[in-house]
Formats: structure tokens, sequence, C-alpha cells
């Protein structure tokens, strides 16, 4: 039931929110999982995920803004 609530407001959010729905939907099997800890048949999994990101990949827009003009260039060509 929470989860068809969540979907209702995501849904609401804007006209391409139903293209995200699958991806919305494993991102919360992925935390009702994370969540398990060591009950979790994907523990091995998760616990091998790193847990920070320091490449340009991993980083947004407003990430690249607060970089200097050099580093956030190289970063970006990461992306």
């Amino acid at each position: 039931e929470n989860l068809q609530i969540a979907e209702y407001y995501l849904m609401q959010l804007d006209e391409d929110a139903e293209e995200r729905l699958p991806l919305f939907r494993l991102m919360v099997k992925i935390l009702a999982e994370y969540e398990k800890g060591e009950m979790s048949i994907y523990y091995s999994w998760l616990n091998s995920l790193p847990r920070r990101f320091y490449n340009g990949v991993s980083m947004t827009d407003n990430c690249f803004e607060c970089l200097p003009r050099y580093p956030a260039l190289l970063a970006a060509k990461e992306k």
C-alpha cells in the first residue's frame, strides 16, 4: 500500500514520471534489501558496492559548478 501511495505521488510530479516508474520500483527493492542487512539474499552483492564516488561520472551539474574551471573540465570528460 505504501508503495502505491509513493507511486501515485511520483506520477503527479510530471508527465515523464511514468517512464521512470520501473527505475523507481527497482530502487525501492534495492533499498528494502539493503535495510534487511545480513538477512538479505543480496547482502554480499550490496556490501561489495562502493560507498563513495570520486569521479566525474558520479557528479551532478551542481558538482561541476562548484569546481574550479580546469578540474571541472577534466571531470566532465569522464562523464
